[in-house]
């Protein structure tokens, strides 16, 4: 968007005479907010010639647009170079802000407005103009069906409302943006902080990247083998990247090792400039590198086609680089090639994402936390996404082994603009040329027919089959003679098997072919959950020579000769993957797969205990100070490998305490905690870890109540308490006996209310202060969440006088903080000095979990002092934290949706459809107030009422702010209050172990706990 000559001009387009009032209130007010009024009864009077130049120079010396249709064209001079369709000043005027990217206020006079007949349009060709006009101007693009955000007004007082509130809210948003930019550049500084107004290559710099419409690429791919085949792709792609097609985005979406970069890069380098030639430039983006983000993927780009020194661009608010890369991609036909976007997606947001197979991946929801696999990571990103699905008139070629869920909608189909392509196998005459290129030969037919009957002609298998072929010691490289020889081929017996064990069968046969040097150091790599560059391959790999091999028998890679010769021939054979940017070796996940199963226990100890003496020397972050998952990776390595040697008192010793802390408060790493604490159940949930000591079961059993599901956390939670009475401690036993009360079910409210009041008794029993700070804290807590406001300032006194220094894994520095801030904020007494407080505290704690919490706390307070703006930012900022730890918080999604509308941002339909399908009925209050803002009552009291129906069932925990929402929504709604059936309680059943409890609660309290 080209920035504005004078920021705080404001530009009023009507036609002029039958609009002279209407015209006057709009000056009035926009003077009054102490802007000025950029309008022809300032300007003089010009020529007829002169008008056209002098009316767009108005708008682009403008910062805003405010445009006022009525019921006449207005003046339409004739220009064969600038105006040969005689359209009318005011729709040129309106045709430039739409060009420029002006915010834009539009008002359209109604039907029932009183006229003079003078002011109706009388010319025939006039009214047919003016008609299609109003109908273009609702629309936010000429061939969109979504409508911008515009007033009807049906008379001049109603107008002169509608003005002050509009006009109002644009100055704001135009405020907001002037002091970000400030904020970001410094007053008076170029884009990149400098005063100098000429371009950052005229200043003698370097933006690191070629000048358009030469091809940039960040970074150049670079393939493991020759290009072969894929010649109806790259025809499918070169049709696609027409001007003419109306996709403006294609999705390459395929399995990993199917070639997808490879395919892409081809086409980008050799084909895409005789497809078409008018590109303004062509740009690559790998997300496979680290760091790469989506904002960095815009900072790069805007670089390229800037010309404008990257770091300058970082300075930007997420929201402002995405305006400006889709300000560029509509006014020229770019070529952006996104590869590897699967890395900006939920799926594979772990440690060990390099190691996912496509089965684990391509489901919606993963098995570890139920989350959303197809969601981007960052909430921006899925907006982003799909603006750039609507970037006409570049292309954006985009590959992936997901589809992300921000270009389907809720029927899966995928959204307008974007075309789905899914990449198969090879063709067969493709796989054999790629075959024949490593130096196998033969019949022809039959080549193509083995390979697309037994792997589907995938690149991954067929490279490892040419290397099976390779190493037939009778004939190397004849495919006939291996095919037919019962200890070779034939031995592969594939017949029998579907397609995946097919695949997997011949990849299991190429690593029982390898040397045993190189099947060492292969199953070696599968045992490492991340990718190892040379130094660390070398410290892990070679074992000096003791006693001389002159016959090759020893397993062991004794120099580094022997190492790379190694890595070649599991390079040559596609098993070995190497990550030239990043100097790192990696296995493709498949296989890994394989090699991980044929591994023996034997094997498994010698290999692990290297892992072990590697990563256990190595320096790290301390536990505490963990900040992201990179700081706790290598304690994740170490008892991965613990588990892998079913070591698993040495397994538990490394996770215990400090790393569990750091991956489940610090990085918020539940899913990597939770696939750790699974492998201390060999058997599975339903049988007791593999652990001998009572201690150790109790707290993996307790962590794994904790990370799973309700209903299978019950069942951990109870068999927890068994555990805690077989060698008694009162904090364990209170920290069991809660979660187990929490895991109840509504209508077995007696009984969970019973266990609370056993608890309270062990606490009180136990005369322990850490026990009794947390008894008074869930008090306290489950009072700010029941409105019992009273209560929580009794127990909030109490608390202030007990200190803080307890145990971190008993209590978080911040967490009492943190709930006064939800208690103040739901009495409207929440201040900045309160916040800053609790987040100063939250800070040195360190927990990603409160940090999220306050951010919400502060997006709600933000909302409340109608500052969506700022709500927009934190709202966004704690969405982003949820979804990176692989979390879904449809209560966050639906208020960052709401702060989006008050700020005059767009928010489709669709999206809060979901919202209302997948939301929780504690959440169903946000997104009736969600319908509400959009203008549906009748949704708005649909989910008003099930929120409702959902507090008053709490009976007598009433979460109070969900219910005094629904309440107010339905009574703005004119509703009525939903009848309800209260729900009945069960007569109390009495759990087996509750007497050994009690009795336990008794010998504490008569001082005697071990009688």
């Amino acid at each position: 968007m080209e920035k504005p000559k004078d920021f705080k001009a404001i530009m009023l387009s009507s036609t002029f005479t039958d609009l002279k009032e209407h015209r006057a209130r709009a000056i009035e007010v926009i003077s009054k907010l102490h802007y000025m009024p950029s309008v022809m009864e300032h300007s003089g009077a010009q020529a007829e010639g002169d008008v056209i130049d002098t009316s767009l120079d108005m708008v682009r010396n403008a910062a805003a647009y405010i445009g006022v249709i009525g019921l006449k064209y207005g003046q339409a001079p004739f220009d064969p170079v600038r105006n040969p369709d005689r359209l009318s000043i005011t729709e040129l005027e309106f045709n430039e802000a739409m060009r420029l990217g002006r915010p834009m206020v539009l008002f359209i006079m109604g039907p029932d407005h009183l006229v003079r007949a003078a002011d109706i349009e009388s010319d025939p060709e006039k009214r047919i103009k003016l008609d299609e006009f109003r109908e273009r101007a609702k629309k936010m693009r000429n061939d969109a069906e979504v409508q911008r955000v515009y007033e009807v007004f049906s008379s001049l007082e109603q107008f002169s409302t509608a003005a002050a509130t509009a006009i109002g809210n644009l100055i704001r948003l135009l405020e907001r943006n002037e002091r970000r930019d400030l904020e970001v550049l410094g007053e008076g500084a170029g884009l990149d902080g400098s005063t100098d107004q000429r371009s950052f290559r005229e200043r003698g710099l370097d933006t690191g990247l070629p000048r358009p419409p030469a091809l940039a690429a960040v970074p150049r791919y670079l393939g493991s083998h020759s290009f072969v085949g894929r010649e109806s792709e790259l025809l499918m792609l070169s049709d696609w990247c027409d001007a003419a097609d109306p996709n403006s985005m294609l999705l390459l979406e395929a399995v990993g090792g199917s070639g997808k970069s490879m395919l892409t890069w081809e086409w980008l380098t050799k084909h895409s400039t005789r497809a078409r030639e008018d590109w303004a430039g062509r740009f690559w983006y790998s997300f496979y590198e680290k760091g790469a983000v989506m904002t960095d993927f815009c900072c790069a780009a805007l670089a390229y086609m800037t010309d404008t020194d990257p770091s300058a661009f970082r300075k930007l608010r997420t929201q402002q680089l995405f305006d400006r890369l889709i300000a560029q991609l509509e006014r020229n036909p770019w070529l952006l090639v996104l590869d590897g976007l699967e890395r900006v997606l939920v799926a594979y947001h772990r440690h060990d994402a390099a190691q996912m197979l496509d089965s684990d991946a391509g489901v919606v929801s993963d098995q570890i936390a139920g989350r959303d696999n197809w969601s981007s990571i960052r909430p921006e990103d899925d907006r982003l996404l799909r603006r750039l699905a609507d970037a006409v008139p570049s292309k954006i070629l985009v590959s992936s082994r997901l589809m992300p869920r921000a270009l389907i909608n809720s029927s899966r189909a995928v959204v307008p603009g974007v075309r789905r392509q899914l990449l198969p196998g090879l063709r067969p005459v493709d796989a054999e040329t790629m075959v024949r290129s490593s130096g196998v030969f033969g019949d022809s037919i039959a080549i193509r027919a083995y390979l697309q009957r037994n792997c589907d002609c995938h690149p991954l298998v067929v490279g490892a089959l040419a290397g099976l072929i390779n190493d037939y010691p009778p004939d190397r490289g004849n495919f006939d003679r291996w095919s037919e020889d019962p200890k070779y081929g034939m031995s592969l017996n594939l017949g029998q098997l579907d397609l995946v064990q097919r695949k997997n069968h011949i990849l299991e046969t190429a690593i029982g072919a390898l040397d045993q040097k190189g099947r060492r150091l292969l199953h070696l790599l599968s045992l490492l959950r991340s990718a190892v560059d040379f130094k660390s391959l070398e410290a892990l790999a070679i074992v000096p020579n003791r006693v001389n091999d002159p016959d090759g028998t020893d397993p062991n890679i004794s120099n580094a000769n022997d190492l790379g010769m190694a890595i070649r021939d599991l390079e040559q054979r596609g098993l070995l993957q190497y990550d030239l940017s990043g100097k790192r070796y990696d296995l493709h996940p498949v296989v890994r797969g394989v090699a991980v199963e044929r591994i023996n226990q034997e094997e498994t100890s010698v290999l692990g205990q290297k892992v072990l003496d590697h990563f256990t020397s190595r320096q790290h972050v301390p536990w505490n100070d963990a900040q992201k998952l990179e700081d706790v990776s290598d304690g994740i390595q170490v008892v991965s490998a613990f588990l892998r040697m079913k070591r698993y008192s040495d397994a538990f010793y490394a996770l215990a305490e400090d790393l569990a802390n750091a991956l489940h408060y610090n990085v918020g790493a539940d899913p990597e905690f939770l696939s750790l604490i699974r492998g201390f159940f060999p058997e599975g949930w339903d049988n007791s870890p593999a652990l001998t000591e009572t201690t150790q079961r109790w707290y993996i059993t307790n962590c794994a109540a904790v990370l799973l599901s309700p209903a299978r956390a019950r069942e951990l939670h109870e068999r927890a308490i068994l555990l805690s009475l077989n060698e008694p401690s009162p904090d364990s036993l209170y920290i069991s006996l809660c979660g187990f009360a929490n895991c109840l079910s509504r209508n077995e409210f007696l009984a969970a209310e019973r266990l609370r009041t056993l608890a309270a008794e062990l606490v009180e029993a136990s005369r322990d202060p850490e026990l009794l700070f947390m008894s008074k804290f869930r008090a306290y807590s489950l009072a700010v969440r029941t409105g019992n406001r009273q209560l929580a300032d009794e127990l909030w006194a109490v608390l202030e006088h007990m200190g803080r220094d307890w145990r971190r894994g008993v209590y978080r520095p911040g967490e009492a903080e943190t709930e006064r801030a939800l208690d103040l904020l739901n009495r409207g007494e929440l201040t900045e000095q309160i916040l800053t407080r609790a987040e100063e505290v939250v800070a040195r704690g360190n927990s990603i979990w409160l940090k999220q919490n306050l951010r919400e706390i502060r997006g709600e307070w933000y909302l409340a002092r109608k500052d969506p703006d700022r709500a927009i930012d934190c709202f966004s900022e704690a969405l982003t934290w949820c979804r990176e730890r692989g979390l879904e918080n449809h209560h966050c999604e639906a208020r960052l949706a709401l702060a989006r509308l008050r700020a005059g941002e767009s928010c489709e339909k669709a999206e809060v459809e979901r919202l209302s399908t997948v939301s929780e009925d504690a959440d169903s209050v946000v997104v009736a107030e969600l319908w509400q803002e959009l203008g549906e009552p009748r949704e708005a009291v649909k989910h008003a009422r099930r929120a409702y129906l959902w507090a008053v069932q709490q009976e007598p925990y009433v979460p109070l702010d969900c219910l005094d929402g629904a309440v107010r929504i339905l009574a703005d709604c004119s509703a009525d209050l939903p009848p309800f059936i209260a729900i009945g309680h069960e007569d109390e059943h009495v759990f087996l172990w509750e007497a050994a409890v009690r009795s336990y609660v008794g010998k504490l309290q008569m001082g005697n706990p071990t009688n």
